[in-house]
């Protein structure tokens, strides 16, 4: 795992025309950088959620860095880890991506929204600090040679 957002997909069975391993981006959230508090929490959960499970991915685009972008749902589950995004805003790791609402459902603006929401209110995760600095900020400041803290 890179950090609790990204992830590399291992395709088993994939022909060999195919690649056997994805780069994967998750659609609609951003987790702490691992430079930040509750980062390499955020990376456990991402993993916990992942490995060793079988996972549909509805990937739809390529980010700038060439990861694909996809909706990640675990179709052997029938809780609310069955999204694997919305049990990350659930289990408080991660911020709802708002930026790119505009490429999901209705359903999964609101299921997202009202999910981070609880997790703040229940101080959950990362919600345990006053003020967690969102990792676009850290981002912009370890470009400029900052630190995030």
């Amino acid at each position: 795992l890179e950090v609790g957002d990204c992830f590399v997909f291992g395709r088993g069975g994939a022909p060999a025309s195919e690649p056997r391993r994805i780069r994967v981006r998750l659609h609609a959230v951003d987790t702490p950088e691992l430079v930040q508090p509750h980062g390499l929490a955020a990376r456990d959960a991402l993993a916990s959620l992942t490995r060793q499970r079988s996972l549909a991915l509805d990937c739809y685009k390529r980010d700038p860095r060439g990861r694909a972008v996809c909706r990640v749902t675990d179709p052997g589950r029938s809780d609310a880890a069955r999204d694997i995004e919305l049990a990350l805003l659930q289990q408080g790791f991660a911020w709802y991506y708002r930026a790119f609402s505009g490429e999901q459902t209705a359903e999964e603006r609101a299921d997202y929204a009202a999910a981070e929401a609880d997790a703040r209110v229940l101080r959950r995760g990362l919600w345990q600090q006053d003020a967690p600095m969102p990792p676009w900020t850290c981002r912009e400041r370890l470009r400029a040679a900052s630190t995030c803290d």
